[in-house]
C-alpha cells in the first residue's frame, strides 16, 4: 500500500523510461565536504562533482532564510521596504544558482527538473534560484522526492482524478484565517468535507481520508531536528505523529500541508523536514505539497486557490503550483510570498 515498502531492484534504465524525455531528476550529495549532483535523464546519467562546498552553500542558504525571516512577524510592516529586500534575497539566490545549477544547465536543457536535496538544501526553494536573469520557476516546472526510488514508487502508484476534497484546519495565532481559506478552497471542489477547528481532530481525519482526492491541512506543524519521526501537525485534538499520519487509510492523489512551521532557526541536517512527507507517503499519498516556512494568510489563500482551480482544469500538481506560483510572482517578485511551498513525490 505504501510507496515505501521494500523493492527488490531498482532499474535505472526503467527508472530513466519512467522520467520520459521532458524530466531530468538532479539528485544532490555530500562528499565529505563536496557538494556533487547525479543528473539522470532518459538519455544519460552523469555525475557533476565539485560544485561547491558544504559549509559556504549552508551559509549562504542561512543568510536567504536570514531574508526570509525578515517577513515571518509582521510582513505588512515591511512591504514598503519590497524593493531593496528583494534585491537582497536575489544576491544570495544568484550566489545559489551559480552553485548549484550553473554546471548543470545543459545536462538539464528544458525539461522539467526533479529535485532530490541533502543535508542544508532541504531548506533551500530552488524554484526561487535566480540566474540574474530570471527565477528557476519562470524556466522550469520545479518538484522534489526525498529518493530516486521513492520517486519511482510515487510514480507507480495509480492515477486518481481531483473531484473530491478533505480539508482540515486549525487557526492559530500566525494562521488567523484558516477558516476563509478552507471555505474558498471548499468551493473549487464537486464534493468537500470540511473540519475547522473544533471538528479539526484526528478522528475525523481517519473517519474521513479514504476515499478523498485530496486530503489538505492547514495547521501548525511541528519539525524535529532530533528526531524525524517525531515530527507532527497540531489538530485540535492533540498532535498528529509521523507514525500516527503511516496508518492512515489513504487513496487520494495529493496531501497539501497549508500554513506549516518548522520552528527551525538554524539550518540542520535536513531529515526533519521530510519525517511527515515519509509518513503520509508509506499512507498510500503519492504527492505532498509542504511549506518550508509560514507564509501570510492572504498570500497563502491566493495561493491554494489557484493552486486548486488549475489542478481541477486538469493541470498536473507540479504544474498547477507552477502556474499559481507565478501568478504570485507577478504580484510580487520577493520569493517570501510565493516561493515557500513544495510539491514532494508524483510530479
Amino acid at each position: 500500500r505504501g510507496v515505501q515498502s521494500a523493492v527488490d531492484t531498482f532499474s535505472v534504465k526503467e527508472f530513466q523510461s519512467r522520467l520520459g524525455a521532458d524530466t531530468a531528476l538532479v539528485e544532490y550529495a555530500v562528499l565529505d565536504e563536496e557538494i556533487l549532483a547525479f543528473v539522470v535523464t532518459n538519455e544519460s546519467v552523469a555525475v557533476v562533482r565539485k560544485l561547491g562546498v558544504l559549509s559556504e552553500v549552508a551559509e549562504e542558504i542561512r543568510r536567504f532564510r536570514f531574508q526570509i525571516d525578515t517577513f515571518r512577524y509582521g510582513s505588512d510592516s515591511i512591504r514598503r521596504h519590497l524593493p531593496l529586500l528583494t534585491s537582497r534575497a536575489q544576491k544570495h539566490l544568484v550566489s545559489l544558482y551559480d552553485v548549484l545549477f550553473r554546471k548543470l544547465e545543459t545536462l538539464v536543457g528544458k525539461r522539467r527538473v526533479v529535485i532530490v536535496p541533502d543535508r542544508a538544501l532541504h531548506y533551500l526553494p530552488f524554484q526561487a534560484l535566480h540566474n540574474g536573469a530570471n527565477y528557476l520557476l519562470e524556466d522550469h516546472e520545479i518538484s522534489y522526492a526525498p529518493s530516486a526510488m521513492v520517486l519511482q514508487q510515487c510514480l507507480d502508484k495509480p492515477t486518481t482524478g481531483f473531484e473530491s476534497a478533505l480539508l482540515l484546519g486549525v487557526a492559530g495565532e500566525q494562521i488567523p484565517k484558516v477558516r476563509e481559506e478552507i471555505e474558498t478552497i471548499a468551493r473549487v471542489f464537486t464534493n468537500a468535507s470540511c473540519f475547522v477547528d473544533e471538528a479539526a481532530t484526528s478522528e475525523n481525519l481517519r473517519h474521513n481520508a479514504a476515499g478523498a482526492d485530496v486530503v489538505h491541512l492547514s495547521c501548525h506543524a511541528q519539525f524535529r531536528a532530533d528526531n524525524p519521526l517525531f515530527s507532527a501537525l497540531q489538530l485540535q485534538d492533540g498532535w498528529l505523529t509521523v507514525r500516527d499520519a503511516t496508518n492512515l487509510q489513504l487513496d487520494c492523489g495529493l496531501v497539501t500541508l497549508s500554513a506549516c512551521e518548522t520552528g527551525v532557526n538554524l539550518v540542520a541536517p535536513g531529515e526533519e523536514l521530510i519525517g511527515l512527507t515519509r509518513g503520509f507517503f508509506s499512507a498510500g499519498a503519492p504527492s505532498v505539497l509542504i511549506s518550508l516556512w509560514t507564509v501570510d494568510d492572504q498570500a497563502t489563500a491566493d495561493l491554494m486557490e489557484e493552486f486548486y482551480r488549475q489542478l481541477r482544469r486538469n493541470q498536473t500538481p507540479s504544474s498547477a503550483l507552477r502556474t499559481a506560483q507565478i501568478k504570485l510572482l507577478a504580484q510580487t517578485s520577493h520569493p517570501f510570498f510565493w516561493s515557500s511551498f513544495v510539491l514532494v513525490g508524483r510530479w
